[in-house]
């Protein structure tokens, strides 16, 4: 079971230094009283705060996405992609589409889906014509 995002933050908060919400506050732009919520009443950041806490946690936003508790460490784990135009195409469609995404998550898959999108694209082989395909004709009219 993942760790609840009120005590994961209060433990990573101690292993950096912060000694207190003011001091996360002021390194991060987040008020006091929003960290202070998180960690008393376990309310999750939104993404747009979540970016807002990288570098004072020194976290990627992905794993802050786990930590928080918007993705698990299964759906963060991306180990190939492929996926050929015709089906990229929809599933971009499907992410732009989707109403029950709000707009930093949307923007977030977007952002990670062509992210992937080009490294399939990268990792495929540009076919290369064999020797006798070079444009030879043969002889006899």
């Amino acid at each position: 079971m993942a760790v609840p995002w009120a005590e994961w933050l209060g433990e990573r908060m101690v292993v950096l230094g912060f000694e207190g919400n003011s001091d996360l506050a002021r390194a991060t732009g987040v008020p006091d009283s929003v960290i202070s919520r998180w960690r008393t009443s376990g309310t999750r950041p939104s993404i747009g705060q979540l970016r807002r806490l990288q570098s004072a946690l020194q976290m990627s936003l992905v794993e802050l996405l786990v930590a928080a508790g918007h993705l698990t460490a299964d759906e963060a784990r991306i180990t190939s992609f492929t996926a050929p135009e015709r089906v990229s195409r929809g599933t971009r469609d499907a992410i732009s589409q989707d109403r029950e995404l709000d707009a930093d998550l949307r923007h977030l898959l977007e952002v990670q889906y062509d992210a992937m999108l080009a490294i399939a694209r990268a990792r495929t082989p540009t076919p290369t014509p064999a020797h006798g395909d070079q444009g030879s004709v043969s002889g006899s009219a």
